[in-house]
This record gives structure tokens, C-alpha cells and sequence, in this order.
């Protein structure tokens, strides 16, 4: 009888483990699930202007830092496996669903609870941008899954998670030139995690301070090794802040009706005050320089004396007209984040992006 017991526990423990097994992997497998979905629904992939170009260095091998290299580098490497925009979608898509997922993982409990968490990655304003291969899209799915390795290494003390971690927060950083605003928050919080994965006491400092002192210590390693690979990469120089220099000196010239842009900018034909307004838009560099029913636009500038010169008007006139220039970023920050309503989201929207006196762009009135 005894004998019998045993064999009739051993059988049921066997029974537990294989009814256990599939449980385990349930939600893994939804993940790659909607990884499937996500690439069957945008197969192969749509490329803008700016994904064309970053594409074509990629091909090329010629790099320059209107977009920052780094993306183009490895988009090179990535064609060679998968040709065009396919491979960074199955990258970007990848990486989204992962890092959300290890995000639910990590924070909820349940795969009904896991599962319902994970439909906020079908949430249309981020869900549908997967679609496109521009590195507004890179940032955002690499941060996404190195901050969850970074919380996953938190919970299991694990170095082989922080590391990658880290790795893709320096990815997502440096494939956009403003990223570092982004990124150093969550180094900074990766300090906090380093700092329990690996206990370390000089002195008298405290357990916050050393935490502090291990994350500005991990952003200046990253941004070092980060800034030399960038550099090592690029090959021309373009001034790319030149885009935001122009925008700022357009939107405060029509505001204080003075014209603050300096000459050499201009394309052709000096663009009047009246141009001015036609071709601003408020969230859009686009019509500046490429507009769809004008002649009249300003360039992109290569030569360093007429870049300085763009950089002096720019300075003097953030130093003589504060305001101004404190109106015009506000504006553009509420324009841009759609606080004033209507359609600013690219590809989907592109056509908006055309200059239409009664849309959402400024118009001659202004």
C-alpha cells in the first residue's frame, strides 16, 4: 500500500509539472504572438525621407550626422541579412514587445492580468508608428526594452541583464540628437540598481549618494564611448541644429514682424515677410526648406562661416528678444505634443504637412 502511495504521489507530481509546463511559457508566447502580428500587419516595412536617407548611408557606407550615424551603421549590417526596411522592423518590433512585455512581467501578476496589460502595446499612437523605419521609432522601442532589463537584473541581481541594459540605452541615445534628455534619467536610475547588484561603500557615503555617484558614472561611460563611436563614424559634418536655429528665427520674426533670419539662408530669392508666413509652420521644419507650391525657401547650409553666421542671429536674437523666443519654444512644445488639436503625426498625416492657409500650420493672418 505503501508502495502504491508513492508511485500514486510520484505520478501526480509529474501530472503538476507537465500541466505546469505549458503555464510557463503562456506569455512568452503571447509576446511573440504580437510580434508576428505586428510584422504580418506592416510587412515589409514603410521608409520616409528621413529612413530613405539614413538607408542609403547605410548602403553606401557614407555617413554623415544629419541623422546620427550609429542607426545607419547597423541598418548596413542588418541589410546584409535582411534586405531593406524589413530587417530594422523586425528589430524595432522585436524590441517594443519585448521590453513591454518584461515590463508587465515584471509589475503584474497573472497571465489575465499580463495579458490585458500587454493590449496597451495596440495602443494606436505608439502601435502604428512601428510601421515606420525612422529613428524616432529605434529610440523609443531600444529604451523600452534596456529599461526592463535594467529592472529585470534589479529583481533576479543579475549583471548578465544589466549590462545589455545598458547597452541599448546607449543605442536609444545616440540615434537622436536630442535623446540625451531621455536617456540620462534612466542611467541615472540604473545607478540605484547597480548599486544593489553590486553593494558599494567608500567612506561615509551613503547608500543614495554612492547610487547617484554609480549612475553619473554609468552616463559618463556611456556618453564617452557613445560620442567616439559617433565620431568615428561620420564623415561630413552638416550642423544639423541649423533646422532648429532657422525654425526658432522664422516663428519669432513673424512674431515680432521683424525679419531676424540672416541673408545667406535663402535659397534663391529672399524670402519677403509675407513668404515668411506662407512657408512657416509651427511643428514642422518641412516647408522652410521644402516646400510643395513655392520656389521660395531658405537651404541647408555646408559652409562653417555662413553655419556661424546663422549661430550669431540666433544667439542675438534669444539675447534681445527673450520673450519672443520664450513664446515661440512654448508654442512649438504645445504644437508638437498636440495640446492645440488636429492631425501632426507623420507618415499618416503627411499631407498635412503641405502648407493649407486654414489648417493647423500658420497662416498669413499671424
Amino acid at each position: 500500500m505503501v508502495a502504491q502511495g508513492e508511485s500514486d504521489n510520484k505520478y501526480g507530481n509529474v501530472q503538476a509539472q507537465v500541466c505546469m509546463f505549458p503555464k510557463k511559457f503562456l506569455f512568452p508566447l503571447i509576446v511573440v504572438l504580437c510580434i508576428a502580428v505586428t510584422v504580418y500587419i506592416f510587412y515589409p516595412g514603410y521608409m520616409d525621407n528621413d529612413a530613405l536617407d539614413q538607408f542609403k548611408q547605410g548602403v553606401n557606407g557614407d555617413f554623415n550626422d544629419w541623422h546620427p550615424p550609429i542607426m545607419s551603421w547597423l541598418w548596413m549590417q542588418v541589410n546584409r541579412v535582411f534586405s531593406g526596411a524589413l530587417g530594422m522592423l523586425l528589430m524595432h518590433v522585436t524590441l517594443y514587445w519585448c521590453g513591454l512585455g518584461a515590463l508587465i512581467h515584471y509589475s503584474a501578476k497573472g497571465l489575465p492580468g499580463k495579458s490585458l496589460y500587454l493590449l496597451i502595446g495596440f495602443y494606436p499612437p505608439a502601435f502604428m508608428l512601428l510601421s515606420t523605419i525612422v529613428k524616432d521609432v529605434a529610440m523609443a522601442t531600444s529604451l523600452i526594452f534596456g529599461f526592463s532589463l535594467i529592472l529585470l537584473s534589479e529583481r533576479k541581481r543579475s549583471l548578465l541583464l544589466f549590462v545589455p541594459g545598458i547597452v541599448f540605452l546607449g543605442y536609444g541615445m545616440f540615434i537622436r540628437h536630442n535623446a540625451i534628455l531621455a536617456v540620462f534619467p534612466l542611467i541615472l536610475l540604473s545607478g540605484f540598481v547597480l548599486a544593489k547588484i553590486y553593494p558599494v561603500q567608500i567612506g561615509k557615503a551613503s547608500s543614495t549618494k554612492m547610487s547617484l555617484i554609480l549612475g553619473i558614472f554609468l552616463f559618463g561611460i556611456v556618453f564617452t564611448i557613445g560620442s567616439f563611436v559617433d565620431n568615428l563614424l561620420t564623415q561630413k559634418k552638416t550642423y544639423p541644429f541649423q533646422q532648429i536655429m532657422l525654425h526658432d528665427l522664422a516663428g519669432m520674426s513673424i512674431r515680432l514682424k521683424t525679419y531676424l533670419i540672416p541673408e545667406s539662408m535663402a535659397s534663391s530669392e529672399q524670402p519677403s515677410m509675407k513668404d515668411l508666413r506662407r512657408i512657416y509652420q509651427r511643428n514642422s521644419i518641412k516647408n522652410l526648406y521644402w516646400p510643395d507650391f513655392t520656389n521660395i525657401h531658405y537651404k541647408i547650409l555646408h559652409d562653417p562661416a555662413q553655419v556661424g553666421e546663422l549661430v550669431n542671429a540666433w544667439v542675438k536674437g534669444v539675447v534681445d528678444y527673450p520673450r519672443a523666443y520664450l513664446l515661440q519654444r512654448s508654442n512649438v512644445f504645445a504644437s508638437v505634443i498636440n495640446l492645440r488639436g488636429g492631425k501632426n503625426c507623420a507618415p499618416y498625416y503627411y499631407v498635412d504637412t503641405v502648407y493649407k492657409p486654414r489648417g493647423h500650420y500658420q497662416s498669413a493672418a499671424v
